[in-house]
């Protein structure tokens, strides 16, 4: 199967750009002249929460099948960043972009799985965990869709220089890593040599970057959407 990856359509920081509207046209073109069979958006559509209708509208009337996961600037504004208000009134606002659970997601084909998780906070809740461990019990290859990406050691220097020292991956070493949750879902995916992932897409970090985790399962980050920016990988189904 051939996807195209892509993230962060908004122009940092967080200010909405009527030109983010023609870079999604773009890369659906661009899915389509590569001969895509799915579309897959790490996050950040950055509209704000007043364009959210015509966000939804526009991916309806995408020709390819696309998956989403919520970037940490979709639902964040300003200072209202991280705030309960953001998780009350903003967060669902992409509820129809997430088959109504904006946190997990998941369409199941006959040889795999599409999976999406909302990790945008650097966190996961235990609900998502247990939900997306469910989808083990199908025995099938799994394409797990992230915003934040998980720590790698390869990844963690360019991050930490693009992002002043900061490490903004989640797992051990990273933020988020001292939630249970986080240790086992990054277990469950990067460690464990039976699980069913075969490929993680991810981007955030606003540059192009490959990883391999220890198991063996690849991921694969994007750079910024808003810059044309987007990646074609194709997934055997097998690591």
């Amino acid at each position: 199967m051939k996807f195209l990856l892509f993230s962060d359509l908004h122009h940092y920081p967080n200010v909405f750009d009527g030109g983010t509207r023609e870079d999604l046209k773009l890369l659906q073109s661009r899915a389509e002249e590569n001969g895509c069979d799915f579309i897959l958006h790490a996050g950040d559509f950055c509209y704000g929460p007043g364009k959210v209708r015509e966000l939804v509208e526009m991916y309806n009337n995408f020709h390819i099948p696309s998956y989403h996961c919520l970037g940490n600037h979709d639902w964040n504004y300003a200072d209202d960043y991280m705030t309960g208000n953001a998780v009350t009134v903003n967060r669902p606002l992409f509820n129809d972009l997430t088959n109504g659970d904006p946190y997990f997601s998941y369409e199941e084909y006959d040889g795999f799985i599409v999976a999406a998780i909302d990790n945008s906070s650097d966190v996961v809740t235990q609900e998502t965990v247990d939900k997306f461990l469910s989808l083990y019990e199908k025995n099938k290859p799994i394409i797990l869709l992230l915003h934040v990406p998980f720590h790698a050691d390869t990844l963690a220097p360019d991050v930490m220089k693009t992002w002043g020292g900061r490490n903004i991956t989640m797992g051990p070493g990273a933020m988020g890593s001292d939630w249970g949750s986080v240790q086992q879902l990054y277990n469950a995916v990067c460690v464990a040599e039976d699980t069913p992932v075969v490929a993680v897409f991810t981007g955030h970090v606003h540059f192009n970057h490959e990883d391999v985790f220890p198991n063996g399962v690849p991921q694969y980050v994007t750079s910024t959407g808003y810059t044309g920016d987007c990646r074609v990988v194709t997934v055997k189904g097998e690591k």
